[in-house]
């Protein structure tokens, strides 16, 4: 287990030799891995050159925003040791909310394995919303890849005119959203795109919240479950610590969080207990309004048996929070780029 980020020697060797390996063909590489290859270099050299009075964390964000990411459909993985690094996510909440700022791409492989000794709370708190934003960001922009693709589609004169690769994509698309179809009419795909929308960042957050207690809880923790989806197949899952003997219920366990943050969005997005949510989404863009978080937030009575008293929750959460602004934001740029949490 790695214990602090560029701390030892061996560490760094072995990466500086990981990254030379792989440079050799850096002639035919894309723009984005020279950059990336370029970056993780910098960042070892810091490492090896740094004394007690080098500010790594500051060294290492600097470079972060200076890298050059180009416009790419890849998704690079920078793997490192960043148990006790917080820079990645040292950008400004209110500068999001109300300065129309971008937020970084930068996505974590699981949380903080600090959050429950952070002090202050409201630094424990901003950091677990600023860990998640990212990610709830980068699935609705997926999603969003394909809602806009089915709109053209549905706004051809005739969906039978589609060509044979849309129509491939929209049956997998179809299925995937639990559509048993071969085929179908306008009628239909106006339902499929019922489906096919996003879940606003406020509400998202404040169930992450709620379910996992700022980012603590042992599933949130373990299993990259911010959600505390369930599972009935164990072996995929957490079980409860005092669960009852007639209970086969387990926390849904994922290898990364922000799979934990598709499987949530696909269930709101599929399954039969959400319907209400998703008829008012529709309605918010019937209206041209978009989807809000605080109104949505009140057609969650199912997510939780605690009913009525769950939605009171989550509408405090988001209120108290400020979350409601968390709407309108946008990830930087159109590249994705991964740090991987090792350790802590």
């Amino acid at each position: 287990m790695l214990r602090k980020y560029l701390g030892y020697k061996q560490f760094a060797l072995g990466f500086i030799g990981l990254c030379v390996a792989g440079m050799y063909s850096a002639a035919v590489l894309s723009p984005v891995k020279r950059n990336i290859y370029s970056l993780l270099l910098e960042v070892l050299v810091v490492g090896q050159q740094a004394d007690a009075s080098t500010d790594r964390s500051a060294v290492v964000a600097s470079l972060l925003e200076e890298a050059v990411f180009e416009p790419t459909s890849e998704t690079v993985t920078v793997m490192a040791d960043l148990s006790n690094f917080s820079s990645p996510l040292d950008y400004n909440l209110i500068e999001v909310r109300y300065g129309h700022r971008p937020v970084p791409r930068i996505f974590l492989e699981h949380l903080p394995r600090d959050l429950k000794t952070l002090s202050p709370v409201s630094a424990r708190k901003a950091r677990f919303l600023k860990a998640m934003l990212p990610l709830v960001l980068q699935v609705n922009e997926t999603i969003m890849t394909d809602r806009e693709w089915l709109l053209e589609i549905n706004s051809q004169a005739s969906i039978d005119d589609v060509s044979w690769q849309d129509r491939s994509r929209l049956q997998s698309l179809a299925k995937r959203y639990g559509f048993d179809k071969d085929w179908f009419d306008k009628t239909t795909l106006v339902k499929l795109l019922e489906q096919v929308d996003v879940v606003p960042p406020s509400l998202a957050l404040s169930q992450a919240v709620e379910e996992s207690g700022w980012g603590t809880s042992r599933f949130a923790q373990e299993g990259n479950s911010p959600f505390g989806q369930w599972t009935f197949n164990e072996a995929r899952g957490l079980v409860p610590r005092g669960r009852s003997s007639d209970s086969k219920h387990a926390i849904a366990r994922y290898n990364r969080l922000i799979d934990g943050v598709y499987a949530y969005v696909d269930n709101l997005n599929t399954h039969r207990a959400y319907k209400e949510f998703r008829e008012a989404r529709a309605d918010m863009r019937r209206r041209g309004t978009g989807p809000e978080g605080l109104a949505l937030a009140k057609t969650m009575t199912r997510y939780s048996e605690r009913g009525q008293d769950y939605v009171r929750a989550l509408c405090l959460i988001i209120s108290a929070n400020d979350l409601a602004p968390l709407d309108h934001a946008r990830l930087r740029g159109r590249q994705v780029a991964w740090l991987g949490l090792f350790g802590g």
